[in-house]
């Protein structure tokens, strides 16, 4: 029998550190703002150049 490639356990722990979970929230903010910023731009048109 093979092994799991992911291991729950380390999962756990990983999701535990606080350092981590602020890296996420970071990621997730800066994702969102960036959608909010592109969301109504207009895209690149040679016809109105």
């Amino acid at each position: 029998m093979t092994e799991p490639l992911y291991d729950s356990d380390l999962t756990d722990d990983y999701e535990r550190l606080p350092e981590n979970y602020e890296g996420m929230i970071y990621v997730v903010m800066i994702r969102l703002m960036l959608r909010r910023l592109t969301h109504n731009r207009r895209t690149w048109n040679l016809e109105n150049a």
